[in-house]
């Protein structure tokens, strides 16, 4: 609930119109389903403008609209704020209402892994707390703030993602949320293309803990290049985690299981001993498969370490992670092969790390492996592209179908690693590709499905789910 007194107070707005309502229920940027009683606020985007749909909510039952100077406003019973930027405004009243509860703010960022981190994290701190988490990709101006305002009385943590688009954001991110536990994943190549070098973007990404307060917890990588750097920036205390042992929360005895189950599914498992504080350990069983999810599951550890929470209890919600959608889930096609979807997005350590998945998993036929372009890499794109091409044959991979405007690049580096030539097939559109893959797909063959966002290959996951010609 807010009133009109706490809006205009938060976004420094000015009452265009006084309504029948000085209080409204909740905050909403759409206008099909806004609440009853609630607030409308009108964001502009590339291809919308919510201030042609004002009218629509004051139907649906707004009771009141954030709009910006000069656009206009209502009249009768819908109380109208204007303000100066409505993203601006919608970021403020999150803040001001993020600021009416202590308790945990967990914020995670970093090149890969953000989305999987967040779910681990939720996850581990499950057995004890009651967690508001970030919905699917909502990482950014507009999500994070949405995310913020469905917290209530009842939730006692939050965790957030924080996406990166350049310099700034992280900033501006951190500002709205104000964390008080920060994880940054890793630093590694994604957005090379918008900040020029791996340095801006470890200190684009260092913008979380460099603005915390400085009571907060900085969670880091102490397996990751760039630990020390980030380590300097922080404003507050750095708690590590990694494989050596020299972290606060390590990992040894790590063991990846996988087993074809009698319906062809496939059922896959990570063990290790975690090491915490005074070297005390707890077994975890991750179900899921790969050396990556110990990154993961160990600075969900730390973060949940930081909130009182025992190791065991920590491995009890561990152990009901799953991977989300399209991030290296493993289905059975119809046709009994195997298929890693891992179509959400790329890079060149996630696509590493789905080469290794798919490489240990026993199969008896070819392993083939779908990709599509990796984005935002900028000058460099070609030439990485060909050099992930060259580690395609050495990790197992049979067959590559490739697609994008870097096809060309791939196909060269898997010949140049020993790929032969009729194995190494280009098509331009994604039905050609799934057509494709059926065309030559058996029932003992695994596929990998990986691209950038932009590339859309869940459509090839959809099309093979559906059935088609394998034998």
């Amino acid at each position: 609930m807010f009133t009109l007194e706490e809006i205009l107070q938060a976004t420094k707005g000015t009452l265009a119109h006084g309504g029948l309502s000085t209080e409204f229920t909740g905050v909403s940027t759409d206008s099909r389903t806004t609440p009853a009683g609630g607030l409308f606020v009108a964001l502009r985007g590339e291809r919308f403008d919510g201030h042609d749909y004002v009218e629509q909510a004051a139907k649906s039952g707004a009771a009141g609209v954030v709009v910006e100077r000069g656009r206009g406003g209502l009249s009768g019973a819908v109380t109208a704020v204007e303000v100066a930027n409505t993203l601006t405004a919608l970021a403020e009243i999150a803040s001001f209402h993020r600021g009416r509860f202590a308790l945990p703010v967990v914020a995670v960022t970093g090149s890969v892994g953000k989305t999987t981190t967040k779910e681990f994290v939720a996850a581990a701190l499950s057995p004890r707390h009651y967690v508001l988490k970030s919905r699917e990709s909502f990482n950014n101006e507009i999500g994070l703030p949405l995310t913020l305002l469905q917290l209530n009385e009842q939730h006692d943590v939050v965790v957030l993602e924080l996406a990166m688009r350049g310099e700034g954001q992280i900033r501006y991110l951190t500002e709205i949320a104000s964390p008080t536990v920060g994880v940054i994943t890793n630093i590694g190549e994604s957005h090379l293309g918008i900040l020029g070098s791996v340095q801006a973007i470890a200190r684009a990404k260092g913008e979380l803990v460099e603005n915390m307060a400085k009571e907060g917890v900085a969670v880091l990588n102490a397996d990751d290049g760039w630990y020390t750097y980030l380590s300097e920036l922080s404003r507050c205390p750095v708690v590590s985690f990694g494989c050596t042992d020299a972290a606060d929360f390590s990992a040894r005895e790590v063991r990846l299981s996988c087993v074809r189950e009698q319906t062809g599914a496939l059922s896959v498992a990570t063990e290790f001993t975690v090491v915490g504080h005074a070297s005390e350990t707890c077994s975890v069983r991750l179900p899921v498969g790969g050396h990556h999810y110990v990154s993961n599951a160990l600075a969900a550890t730390a973060v949940a370490a930081s909130t009182g929470m025992r190791l065991e209890e920590i491995a009890a919600g561990l152990g009901s992670i799953q991977p989300p959608k399209m991030r290296q889930q493993w289905l059975t096609a119809p046709d009994g092969y195997l298929i890693l979807d891992d179509a959400y997005n790329s890079s060149l350590a996630s696509l590493r790390a789905a080469l290794r998945a798919i490489q240990w998993v026993s199969a008896t036929g070819k392993r083939i492996a779908v990709l599509g372009d990796i984005k935002e890499l900028g000058e460099q794109a070609t030439e990485i592209h060909r050099q992930l091409g060259t580690e395609l044959h050495p990790c197992g991979i049979d067959v590559l179908i490739a697609t994008g405007d870097f096809a060309d690049s791939l196909a060269r580096g898997a010949r140049t690693g020993g790929m032969s030539d009729e194995n190494v097939l280009l098509f331009h559109s994604t039905d050609a590709v799934t057509e494709a893959v059926r065309q030559r797909v058996k029932r003992d063959d695994v596929v990998l499905v990986k691209a950038s966002r932009a590339m859309h290959l869940e459509r090839v996951v959809d099309g093979l789910m559906e059935g088609g010609d394998g034998h």
